[in-house]
C-alpha cells in the first residue's frame, strides 16, 4: 500500500511543473513550520516547568518574536500566492489534498492507538470486558 501511495503522490508530482512544485514546496513548509510553533507555544503554556534540552531567551518577549517572525513570512507567502490563485489552481488543489489526507492520517492513527491500547488493557486485566448494552 505503502509503494502504490508513493507511486500515486510522484505521478501526481510529475505533472506538474517546476514552478508549481516550488509554491507547493513553500506552501507546505510554512504549514509545518506554523504546526512547530503552535505546538512549542501550547507546550510551553500547558508545562511551563517541564525540564528542556534549551529555553528560548527573553521569556515570553522571545518565544513572541520566535513565533510571529515565521508566522509572518508564511502569511506573506500565502498571501503572495493567493493573490494570483486563478494562475495556480492544481497547487491549491494538490496542498488540499495533501492536507486532508494528513488529517485522516492522523485520525486513523489514534483510532489503531485507542484499539491497541484497550486490547493491552484487556489482556492484563485492567479495563474489564464489557457485554454489549452494559454500557
Amino acid at each position: 500500500m505503502a509503494l502504490i501511495s508513493i507511486g500515486a503522490i510522484t505521478a501526481l508530482f510529475a505533472a506538474l511543473s517546476f514552478g508549481s512544485l516550488a509554491i507547493i514546496q513553500c506552501l507546505l513548509y510554512a504549514a509545518s513550520l506554523t504546526f512547530e510553533f503552535l505546538a512549542l507555544l501550547v507546550l510551553r503554556i500547558r508545562f511551563p516547568r517541564a525540564h528542556r534540552a534549551f529555553r528560548v531567551p527573553g521569556g515570553w518577549l522571545g518565544m513572541a518574536y520566535v513565533c510571529l517572525t515565521p508566522f509572518g513570512f508564511a502569511a506573506l507567502v500565502l498571501f503572495s500566492i493567493l493573490g494570483d490563485w486563478r494562475s495556480f489552481p492544481g497547487q491549491l488543489f494538490v496542498v488540499g489534498i495533501v492536507l486532508a489526507s494528513g488529517g485522516v492520517l492522523y485520525l486513523s492513527g489514534m483510532a489503531s492507538r485507542f484499539a491497541t491500547t484497550q486490547r493491552v488493557l484487556r489482556r492484563h486485566q485492567i479495563l474489564p470486558r464489557l457485554r454489549p448494552g452494559a454500557w
